[in-house]
């Protein structure tokens, strides 16, 4: 009953492409889709839910169903306007050249193809009215923000975020 909710497209495909002359482009990294996620709260914790087309896998992996935050909503701050990272049980706060520095911890629960993130307001700077944008990622490995249209997935695509607000 949790609202709102938010959607992501539906559907994987394989990158494995002809390119130009000899050129032969061939990308495996695409594992769990979300395509549907969704927030709660309450006075001291947040709640991040992500729905994926199967069966979840990879959990352990350092790149697995991360959940970026942009808690300011500026792009001059973190990396790429992301402010924190949550991959597992740890939260990290993100340096401008998308470096990670561990400052706190997690809960998540995995069922089937749901996973769900349980974070403290103050761990992540979201105290009061809340107004924020985040990401979901799987598989993606690197520190350029462009590979986010070319690796693993990604909700939503590219470099869109979804919008959380109280703010009437």
């Amino acid at each position: 009953a949790v609202t709102p909710e938010y959607y992501n497209d539906k559907g994987t495909y394989t990158r494995d492409n002809q390119g130009f002359s000899n050129n032969h482009y061939t990308n495996d990294t695409m594992r769990n889709n979300p395509i549907k996620a969704k927030v709660a709260r309450d006075k001291e914790d947040i709640y991040f839910m992500a729905e994926c087309e199967e069966a979840l896998k990879g959990d352990g992996d350092s790149s697995f169903m991360n959940l970026y935050i942009d808690s300011d909503r500026l792009h001059k701050t973190g990396w790429e306007g992301f402010d924190y990272v949550i991959a597992g049980n740890k939260v990290y706060s993100l340096a401008s050249d998308g470096t990670r520095s561990e400052i706190g911890n997690a809960e998540y629960k995995i069922i089937d193809k749901t996973i769900v993130y349980k974070i403290s307001r103050a761990t992540i700077n979201l105290t009061g009215m809340l107004d924020f944008e985040f990401k979901w990622t799987d598989n993606v490995t690197t520190t350029d923000i462009l590979d986010f249209y070319v690796d693993g997935c990604v909700a939503p695509m590219g470099r869109f975020n979804y919008r959380y607000s109280e703010t009437p």
